[in-house]
């Protein structure tokens, strides 16, 4: 007979100190999550020069809106040659190097001390995300309101000093231009207050279950027992893979910087945007078409080759094919998504748990293909969404549009889906194969049956339920001294070559039991004194 449990089952009291604590704790990792942000986006815009036109405080706070989603339109008017103009415009771009920042320290944070239980209860888990997100929503509240307001901002000069720096160099022109124009009067901006607060907790919740799943030590609740082995080494595989290919592209871009190519500028586009480029690169390695366009002077902003392709304002196809026709080093584009998506496959495998019943290869590579098929296809249009730009910035002039400026770039995201799964299925099936082939030994051991309140508990239940032994295990019976033992093989008359008895060990005396209840047996006569010789 088994319990389920603790072993010491903890009072109303105790538990509802430990749920606050735990929510304050929780709390506590957003505020360094935003202070985190606050640091690459302050740094990141004083870099590039931001701060000689604006506010350095205003402006960090509109970058970290940005960064969880939020939406930043130009505010106020402006006047030129003496006529008064109204501006217009809208941005739709996320500085994802500050989201990265972000993202890491409050996932990390977040699951750090769930790896300490040895069982992860739902209440628990809801009491710590809600903590997390209510400090988070207060947070992003005070950073909506610190980066809305009017905020002088000399775009021309902007513009005009943005157009060198080396590749990235260019986004303090798009940041610029985005925030209020293209022209050389001043102007102000402002955080739309709701829009930032709706998405801000959609990047909040997404960010702390995608760290949840992806965490391989923290344990998960019952319930979510078959996540362990169907949903979370995949996850795991694929954030691994792209916080690798980020951590390259941001080592040579500093690299590219600290060596005199770009400078300083250089520098502070690779803490804003560094993800950008890659997550962009992801799906146009894979062959996910892309459309884009760019007119006026943000065409100038986008890097070689794509701005030369995208220059002159009208639609077009963005390939690898043809943006290899401006620059042959595109075509290693393919070749590194590929090798990036072949590791994914391979850390799939190494990390999925065996099965109890072994399995051949194909039975095994295809289930590690299907997982990672299922990640890639929603990894992929995440990717695209989060790298979907959206400019327009127009000023008007007693209603005649004087300067237009635009930039959009966008992909499909059905077909985003439809390649992820079938390219993540096909790196998964290699990466399984290889796996089996050359490291069978490195895989992740098999997980034991726990027994639960209805049964055997699925593999990966996470620890969920112990069984405690209630009563020790029984005794081996104890020796009967009153009874012989029984006959061994060696036991009985022995015959050797000649068939004569063979010489062995002398029997034990019997022993006498006074309780059998048979005929009483009397003990061998002792042996006669011998008598010394005369």
């Amino acid at each position: 007979m088994t319990v389920y449990g603790h072993q010491r089952p903890a009072g109303p009291a105790r538990s509802r100190r430990s749920l606050l604590t735990g929510a304050v704790l929780a709390a506590v990792s957003a505020s360094w999550a935003f202070a985190a942000m606050a640091a690459v986006a302050a740094l990141g815009a004083h870099l590039l020069g931001l701060d000689r036109y604006a506010a350095l405080g205003p402006l960090t706070a509109a970058l970290l809106a940005m960064a969880t989603g939020g939406t930043v339109v130009p505010s106020g008017d402006l006047s030129a040659l003496g006529i008064t103009a109204g501006a217009q415009g809208a941005i739709g771009f996320m500085p994802l190097g500050v989201s990265f920042v972000g993202a890491l320290v409050l996932g990390g944070l977040f699951v750090r001390p769930l790896r300490r239980l040895p069982v992860l209860d739902l209440p628990v888990l809801l009491s710590r995300l809600a903590g997390t997100l209510a400090a988070f929503l207060v947070l992003l509240w005070v950073v909506a309101w610190s980066g809305s307001g009017t905020v002088t901002v000399d775009l021309g000069s902007v513009v005009s000093g943005a157009g060198g720096g080396g590749p990235l160099g260019g986004l303090a022109g798009l940041i610029g231009s985005a925030l209020g124009g293209s022209v050389k009067p001043t102007i102000g901006f402002r955080v739309e207050l709701l829009p930032t607060l709706g998405l801000g907790l959609l990047w909040a919740v997404v960010v702390l279950l995608v760290a949840l799943l992806a965490s391989r030590r923290v344990p998960l609740p019952y319930a979510w027992g078959p996540l362990r082995r169907a949903v979370r080494p995949a996850a795991s595989a694929v954030v691994t893979t792209l916080c690798l290919a980020v951590l390259a592209g941001a080592v040579s871009g500093l690299v590219e910087g600290l060596s005199g190519n770009g400078g300083a500028k250089t520098v502070g586009g690779v803490l804003l945007a560094t993800p950008n480029g890659v997550f962009l690169g992801v799906p146009l390695g894979m062959a996910v078409p892309f459309t884009g366009r760019a007119s006026g002077p943000l065409a100038q902003f986008l890097p070689a080759p794509m701005g030369q392709l995208l220059k002159g304002g009208n639609g077009q196809s963005v390939t690898v094919a043809r943006l290899a026709e401006l620059d042959g080093k595109v075509w290693l584009l393919p070749v590194a998504v590929g090798l990036m998506l072949l590791t994914a496959g391979v850390l799939t495998a190494v990390r999925t748990p065996r099965p109890v019943l072994p399995q051949g290869a194909p039975r095994e590579a295809g289930g590690t293909a299907l997982r990672l098929g299922v990640a890639m296809a929603v990894t992929v249009p995440v990717l695209m969404a989060l790298t979907a730009v959206s400019v327009d910035a127009n000023v008007s002039v007693l209603g005649i549009s004087a300067v237009g400026a635009g930039m959009s770039i966008s992909g499909n995201l059905a077909a985003g889906a439809g390649l992820g799964l079938v390219e993540g299925a096909l790196f998964g099936f290699l990466g399984a194969l290889l796996v089996r082939r050359f490291a069978p030994g490195n895989r992740a051991p098999a997980e034991p049956a726990l027994t639960g309140p209805a049964g055997p508990a699925p593999a990966g239940a996470g620890g969920a339920y112990r069984a405690l032994p209630t009563q020790p295990p029984p005794a081996p019976p104890a020796a009967n001294p009153y009874t012989r033992p029984a006959a061994g093989p060696h036991d009985g008359p022995r015959t050797g070559p000649h068939n004569g008895p063979q010489p062995g060990p002398p029997d034990a005396p019997p022993q006498v039991n006074p309780y059998s209840g048979g005929p009483a047996r009397q003990p061998p006569p002792s042996p006669p004194p011998t008598l010394p010789d005369r």
